[in-house]
């Protein structure tokens, strides 16, 4: 008989796979970082040690002052900071990303336990609260020397620094030739510091792919639903291609798509669910970008699925315990009825 696990063990252990997770976004960011780092300059660095130098002093803090047990070494703190960061504007003051990173620990992690037990996703509730209290330094862009500066559509009077969150929200686009998409792909759009390296999130995809594939049917849900509701209901008249990437490439999408929104606390571990969870959340995102306040959605989305979860979880359980006890009863019949015809 297999000996029972005691407290510490199955403490250490998930302790362990956490941090086996944590250690696994950080890989996954690093290239973003690194990309971040050599088109916008060094001070991203000091932007993201700030936000990582906050999150990290607020876990400490709240740990000692909770008497708990210590959880940095799981590396949330840092992922989270790090995950924060890339999320906002190469122009965003360092305060402000150690601000949502301080949130993100102290609300949205340490009152719930740890990074085990959040009920949502830390970075994605640091990076809403941001936006709710510094939209105009979260959602301003410094320019990006682009291909897009004179071949515009419906854009008569665009201004360097103009995001494609912002263009999709008032109708206006790109006109798709082969130097834009060396430009979108290469990562020379307006937006998020980390956000616009396409060529990046597709090795970050095959990353996950290879790594934790039952994460990635969550990413891969999320993304095919906005990819099939861009195409749908496109926002620009030129056609569904350059609706499908502008909207893709647009803001933090991929980045929630890819690092936040197969969180193991809050995602569902089972596939069907997790897969009803990603399509979710894709609905969710492109509903809150045709008609939310912000030219962003995708954290938001993941948040408001965090809340449907336990909902969703409770009802497939009661599901599942109804299939059950029908299976059994007729079982329970065919049995009965092989007895009277022996």
């Amino acid at each position: 008989m297999a000996k029972r696990k005691t407290k510490s063990e199955n403490l250490i252990t998930n302790t362990d796979s956490v941090f086996r997770y944590n250690l696994d976004l950080i890989i996954m960011m690093l290239p973003l970082m690194l990309m971040s780092i050599y088109l916008s300059g060094y001070h991203i660095i000091r932007l993201m040690l700030t936000a990582v130098i906050g999150a990290v002093i607020a876990e400490f803090t709240a740990n000692k002052i909770s008497k708990s047990d210590n959880s940095l070494g799981d590396l949330s703190a840092v992922a989270t900071a790090m995950a924060i960061s890339l999320m906002l504007p190469a122009s965003c003051p360092s305060y402000i990303a150690a601000a949502g990173s301080v949130f993100a620990i102290i609300v949205a992690k340490i009152p719930f336990g740890g990074a085990k037990n959040a009920p949502f996703v830390p970075a994605a509730a640091g990076f809403a609260f941001l936006c709710v209290c510094f939209p105009t330094e979260v959602f301003t862009y410094p320019s990006v020397e682009t291909a897009f500066n004179s071949a515009l559509i419906g854009a008569e009077d665009f201004v360097k620094g103009t995001s494609f969150g912002e263009m999709l929200s008032y109708g206006k686009s790109v006109e798709l030739n082969s130097l834009e998409a060396v430009s979108i792909l290469g990562g020379k759009t307006v937006g998020p510091v980390g956000t616009t390296f396409m060529l990046v999130f597709i090795g970050i995809a095959v990353y996950l792919f290879a790594k934790r594939r039952k994460k990635f049917y969550v990413s891969l849900a999320f993304i095919l639903t906005c990819t099939v509701m861009a195409m749908l209901f496109p926002r620009v008249n030129s056609g569904v291609v350059t609706s499908v990437i502008m909207e893709l490439s647009a803001g933090t999408l991929l980045f929630a798509g890819l690092i936040l929104i197969h969180d193991p606390a809050t995602a569902p571990n089972r596939a069907p669910y997790s897969v009803l969870y990603g399509i979710g959340a894709g609905i969710i995102c492109m509903l809150l970008r045709y008609f939310g306040k912000y030219p962003e959605g995708a954290c938001f989305s993941i948040l408001i699925m965090n809340a449907i979860t336990p909902v969703i979880k409770d009802y497939a359980k009661m599901i599942e315990k109804e299939l059950k006890k029908k299976n059994k009863a007729k079982n329970s019949l065919k049995a009965e009825g092989g007895k009277d015809n022996g």
